[in-house]
This record gives C-alpha cells, sequence and structure tokens, in this order.
C-alpha cells in the first residue's frame, strides 16, 4: 500500500517476513488424542529431533502447553492438520517458532516478588514476636511487682 502525504510518497508493507533458523528441526512422531466421542483434538504433541550443521543431535518432545526452548527460539504446537482427518490418516504438526528474549521474564518477576513477599514476612513475623516478648516481660513485671 502507498500514501501520499504532501509531495512524499510512502509505501506500507504488512507482510510477515521469513528467517531462517541456526537448527532443523525434523519430526519424528506426531500423536493426536480426540476428546471422547469427537474428533475435536483434546491434546496433540510433536517428537522432533533437533539438526545442528546436518547432524541430529537432541530429541524433544514439544506439546500444546510445553513448547521446546533452544537458543532463545521457542517452538510451540501451533496446529496439525489436515482438519477432518479420519483414522489411519497421515497427520501433520504446525510448529510456531518465536525468538522473544524476553519470554522468560514472567517467571523470574515471580520469584523476585516471592523473594520480596518471604523477607517482608519474616520481618513482620520478627517484629511481631519481640512486640509479644515484651509484652509478656511487661505483664510477668507487674505480677511480680504485685
Amino acid at each position: 500500500m502507498t500514501v501520499e502525504i504532501g509531495e512524499e510518497t510512502w509505501s506500507i508493507d504488512l507482510t510477515r517476513r521469513r528467517y531462517s533458523l541456526p537448527f532443523g528441526l525434523e519430526l519424528e512422531k506426531f500423536e493426536k488424542e480426540d476428546h471422547p466421542g469427537t474428533r475435536r483434538a483434546r491434546e496433540y504433541s510433536s517428537d522432533v529431533v533437533r539438526i545442528d550443521d546436518g547432524v541430529a543431535t537432541d530429541r524433544y518432545h514439544i506439546s500444546m502447553n510445553q513448547p521446546l526452548r533452544y537458543g532463545g527460539f521457542t517452538a510451540y504446537q501451533a496446529s496439525w492438520g489436515p482438519q477432518g482427518a479420519g483414522p489411519g490418516d497421515r497427520l501433520y504438526t504446525s510448529l510456531a517458532i518465536s525468538n522473544n528474549p524476553a519470554d522468560q521474564w514472567p517467571k523470574w518477576a515471580t520469584y523476585v516478588v516471592a523473594i520480596g513477599m518471604t523477607i517482608h514476612f519474616v520481618q513482620k513475623l520478627i517484629g511481631y514476636l519481640i512486640r509479644a516478648g515484651r509484652s509478656r516481660d511487661s505483664v510477668k513485671n507487674k505480677e511480680e511487682a504485685s
């Protein structure tokens, strides 16, 4: 799409770009489990082999909620096909690959918050125990004075 603003012409391109991965993935096995009594997928997963420089190196299991993380890339089990395949039909997998250096930040942020809350709890607990000890000592001193 091109847009003219004043005397200048601007071009806008909203297509997806393709990038090469520094490694390859080869599908070994794809499994699909349907909801009982339906043909709707309940779970699907792929067993893949990572290929580095033409050599198979490691095996991975990718499922709907368990992506493959390697080298800063994350491979998600995105889809499968062909849709409407019957029993015995050959199936394929579709993986979505993303490169998001910050994808683990929420996990680390959770750890930081948990540590902060633990420190805060321990501080409050120590303060309470000190105050409770003082209160007991003051009651004991009053009883001894009487």
